[in-house]
Order: structure tokens, then C-alpha cells, then sequence
């Protein structure tokens, strides 16, 4: 089966916002686009296209470390990131697209390979 670009998106953004696991994915995924400046800081340092907002990445960012230190989030963590993540779609997408989980076989028609896969 083939979905639109917009489709694709829309149907993460809902799945960020509602499932507790792929949020926490999402938010190492782009945790990890961060540069190492950036992942520092808990700024927004270089305008890349990749990465947190200036506006969430603090909190973000402190919620990451937190994750990858603790294995676990509080229940407000866990909120504030199924709140955040899904304007994180767009990055979330292309990652994909780039590590082959999602295969462009037209100019605007995309086909999932592995139901599966991590975010």
C-alpha cells in the first residue's frame, strides 16, 4: 500500500501524540540530531533543520538526558513529551525515508517497508 508524504505525517503525528513508547523513540531520535554543542547546552545553537525548536530544546533535551540516564520517565515527562513530539514529524519522517524504512517509489507516493521498525 502507498501513502502521500502528508498522510505519512499526519498518521505519526497522531501515533507521537498517543503512544507513550514511539514518543519516547522520537524524542532520542531527535535528541540525536542535536549537535554535540547543542546537546550540551540544551540550545538550539545552529540552524540546521535538525534537532530541537529554540523554544523546546531545554526542556527537551533535560528530558532526554533524563531517559537515557534513568531508563524511565515520569508521568509529567511522558506528557510533555506526547505533547511536543508531533511537530517533530516532518524530522521524524525523513529519518526514516533516509535509514530505508520508507522507500519513495513515485514524486509523491511513499510504501513502508517494516510495520515493525523503530521510529
Amino acid at each position: 500500500m502507498t501513502y502521500s508524504k502528508k498522510t505519512l505525517t499526519q498518521g505519526l503525528r497522531h501515533q507521537l501524540s498517543h503512544n507513550t513508547e514511539k514518543a519516547r523513540r522520537a524524542l532520542l531520535l531527535i535528541y540525536s540530531k542535536q549537535t554535540a554543542s547543542e546537546q550540551n547546552s540544551g540550545q538550539t545553537l545552529e540552524y540546521n533543520c535538525e534537532g530541537f525548536t529554540t523554544l523546546d530544546a531545554e526542556i527537551l533535551t533535560s528530558i532526554a538526558l533524563f531517559y537515557k540516564n534513568h531508563n524511565f520517565l515520569t508521568p509529567r515527562q511522558d506528557q510533555i513529551v506526547k505533547r511536543l513530539m508531533p511537530k517533530y514529524a516532518g524530522q521524524i519522517l525523513a529519518s526514516s525515508i533516509e535509514r530505508g524504512l520508507i522507500v519513495q517509489i513515485s514524486p509523491r507516493r511513499y510504501e513502508i517497508l517494516d510495520r515493525k521498525a523503530k521510529v
